[in-house]
């Protein structure tokens, strides 16, 4: 860092990657380092919007002295959208459990059959109605309920198990529904729940009613 601050004043994506290089360290995170002493960042919306991304460095403690220059505020619109929306599908949590079925990961397993219960819980009016769609303003509690114990349970397993069988797959469910969660902790009044119940398997969605006023 003493560096790049002593001989560089723009500090770009070649710059970074030149002293990353010369110094065998991470990049992204040499940026963010650096970004502490610029004057000026430019990003894209998410890192300043996005829940699940935005930089912290800049946002754990309020500072009067930063502003906001935001360039195609228009676009902001739709992108934030996308960025408090958040799906969860039942097929990710069934393809594990298929996959651990010859394995010892018991208490592992049971976590992934109490989401799947409340999946199917949730299926249950849909079948009963025989309704593909639907669109809620509650948060499913129950089901929010199980897919934090199931968080709660991985945060520990995935430390006592480094070297795991099907890591791809149980990182895909992990990360699905930690993100699901991330979101849920947002819902209010500005949120709707979607279901989409399609060739037996149920897909819910968590998103903001945005609206813009004229």
């Amino acid at each position: 860092m003493k560096d790049i601050l002593e001989h560089e004043s723009l500090m770009d994506k070649e710059v970074i990657r030149q002293y990353a290089q010369k110094y065998t360290i991470d990049p992204f995170e040499f940026s963010l380092d650096i970004s502490l002493f610029c004057d000026l960042v430019i990003c894209d919306y998410n890192y300043l919007f996005d829940p699940r991304v935005y930089l912290q460095r800049f946002f754990s403690s309020q500072d009067q002295g930063n502003f906001f220059l935001i360039d195609e505020a228009h676009n902001l619109v739709n992108r934030a959208r996308e960025m408090y929306t958040a799906t969860v599908t039942e097929k990710v949590f069934e393809n594990l459990v298929d996959l651990l079925k010859d394995t010892t990961f018991t208490g592992l397993k049971k976590q992934l059959n109490k989401v799947i219960s409340q999946f199917t819980s949730v299926k249950e009016p849909m079948l009963e109605y025989q309704q593909e769609e639907l669109l809620l303003d509650e948060k499913l509690p129950s089901l929010t309920k199980s897919l934090q114990k199931f968080i709660d349970y991985m945060l520990i397993w995935l430390k006592k198990h480094q070297g795991y069988n099907h890591k791809d797959e149980i990182m895909e469910t992990f990360f699905q529904a930690y993100t699901f969660l991330k979101i849920s902790d947002f819902y209010d009044a500005t949120f709707r729940t979607g279901l989409l119940y399609k060739r037996g398997v149920v897909r819910l969605k968590f998103f903001a009613s945005i609206r813009v006023h004229s």
